[in-house]
């Protein structure tokens, strides 16, 4: 039966030790020398959104929680079939879109190293709250803060690009699975008097589709790629809304 198939595993993914003693977990229930490799996937999907987070503690979460558990958990994905769904958003390319050309070259380089990123997570973090000085440094617009959620949504579209490279042998891309209505989001509904539904909100059911995509599709065409919530490629410069046309690589960014 289904129940039998469940287990339920508690991870802190800002926690260094609460994703190490959840491998352990699964190392010593399901790891054999039989099947070293017991996962087919790996699912990133915690992450945190809100104005009271600065770009530190939501960076902490949305790519380096991200990172601890890709750390401690690919070794144990299967080699031969494996697949890394990561849960971005569409803030990621809206984030990138408000960049200096410079800036979207850097964000949307399929190359882009760990340490690049990283040096970009470190020069926001030291303008968090500074949107002149952001701007002069080719983030966002000097009228508002930078966006903490969509930089880090950016980061991880960056580091997905970057397992891409480093694990040819997986299926690895990230996708957006739209505007969900959850406890993450409803403090949009505030004072509306409406529902999630009214103001376009989706539920969570209908925010599996591109993550059951990418999970299960036998037609994904490339890797390190980003989907949008309709299972269809979309660019990193720039938003893409479900319906329209895949993006097709062939833009140039710095436009």
């Amino acid at each position: 039966s289904w129940d039998s198939r469940i287990a339920v595993l508690e991870i802190d993914v800002d926690s260094d030790a609460s994703v190490s003693a959840a491998a352990e977990t699964l190392r010593e229930g399901y790891v054999t020398a039989a099947n070293p490799t017991p996962l087919y996937a790996l699912v990133n999907n915690a992450g945190v959104m809100g104005a009271e987070r600065g770009i530190q503690d939501t960076l902490n979460t949305n790519l380096y929680g991200v990172r601890r558990v890709c750390d401690a958990f690919l070794p144990f994905v299967d080699p031969a079939a494996g697949r890394l769904v990561m849960t971005s958003s569409a803030s990621g390319p809206m984030f990138v879109a408000s960049c200096t050309a410079e800036k979207k070259r850097v964000l949307t380089n399929p190359e882009i190293s760990w340490e690049e990123i990283e040096a970009i997570a470190r020069e926001c973090e030291a303008v968090d709250g500074k949107p002149e000085q952001a701007a002069a440094m080719g983030y966002g617009n000097a009228t508002k803060p930078l966006s903490a959620y969509g930089l880090s949504k950016a980061l991880l579209n960056c580091y997905t690009m970057l397992l891409a490279v480093q694990f040819p042998h997986l299926l690895i891309n990230a996708m957006s699975p739209g505007w969900i209505e959850t406890d993450m989001t409803k403090h949009f509904l505030q004072g509306t008097g409406k529902t999630g539904r009214e103001i376009g909100m989706k539920s969570p059911a209908e925010g599996t589709v591109a993550a059951m995509h990418l999970l299960f599709s036998d037609d994904i065409q490339g890797n390190g790629w980003y989907y949008g919530s309709d299972g269809v490629r979309s660019p990193l410069h720039r938003y893409r809304s479900p319906g329209d046309p895949p993006y097709t690589g062939d833009e140039d960014v710095a436009q």
